[in-house]
């Protein structure tokens, strides 16, 4: 309902997890996605990562 504006919902579904722990590498994370569903993740940024433009990035900062 677009023109309707915000509004508090009835009955909001409201989501939890039963468990969670680290997973590394594209391999392991495309099996987690498989196997049990959906992951998050998240990226260490470094000052020269907010200039990224195009192209493989790869820290030779070594501070992460």
């Amino acid at each position: 309902m677009p023109g309707k504006g915000c509004f508090a919902q009835p009955r909001a579904k409201i989501y939890g997890i039963s468990e969670y722990g680290q997973v590394v590498g594209e391999v392991d994370m495309m099996n987690e996605i498989l196997h049990r569903g959906p992951i998050t993740c998240a990226v260490a940024v470094t000052p020269e990562l907010r200039n990224y433009t195009s192209g493989v990035f790869v820290d030779k900062t070594g501070r992460v």
